[in-house]
């Protein structure tokens, strides 16, 4: 009975232990897609390319400013009105655009003044562009002239500043960069994100 006690107590200890080193965290994030030309249509002027994503994401501190995050984002659809060419054929119409990703980051961070803290991390990221309808004038804003949804994991790397208004709750400004290339429509991909962390 004793030995079961003890092994019950060292259990508990131990999970205590592992939820005093996670946090929790909300960012607001605007994604920013590079959108370059490719096969003659112009893909800047067939999708929006900013989008403002809620990223909600749990992290782990496995070291002291040594973490685990994972994390998740999700934008609404952005409409936008197409007007360009595919060499001498119109394509017009409207497209109807979101973007959604999971991420995980090995991130550290480096104490600059009180409570303001450098913060860099190096990850993964599965990002999508996602097509909910287009409406076309005519026939020519279709799969045959134009990329619809797509997809790709891909690295990443971000930088960013935090500081600590207690203990518990802090604050972060990051900016990250990957080189999702979306079936060669974009160059790139950027993250600008603001938001409130809590650790447990």
């Amino acid at each position: 009975l004793v030995a079961g006690s003890l092994a019950m107590g060292a259990a508990h200890a131990i999970d205590m232990s592992i939820m005093n080193d996670m946090y929790i965290g909300f960012d607001v994030d605007k994604t920013s897609i590079a959108f370059k030309t490719l096969e003659q249509v112009d893909y800047a002027r067939i999708y929006q390319s900013v989008f403002t994503a809620y990223t909600p994401y749990i992290g782990y501190e496995i070291y002291p400013a040594f973490a685990l995050e994972l994390g998740y984002y999700n934008s609404a659809y952005r409409p936008k009105t197409v007007s360009t060419i595919k060499g001498s054929v119109p394509i017009a119409g409207t497209s109807n655009a979101k973007v959604t990703g999971w991420y995980l980051d090995a991130l550290t961070e480096y104490n600059v003044w009180e409570g303001l803290d450098l913060l860099g991390a190096v990850g993964v990221e599965r990002i999508q562009l996602g097509v909910n309808n287009v409406n076309s004038v005519g026939y020519y804003l279709t799969p045959t002239y134009v990329l619809g949804a797509q997809q790709q994991t891909v690295a990443r790397l971000s930088l960013g500043l935090g500081y600590d208004f207690t203990k518990h709750m802090s604050a972060r400004f990051m900016v990250r960069a990957n080189n999702a290339t979306l079936a060669q429509t974009a160059h790139y991909v950027m993250h600008y994100s603001l938001g409130v962390q809590y650790a447990l």
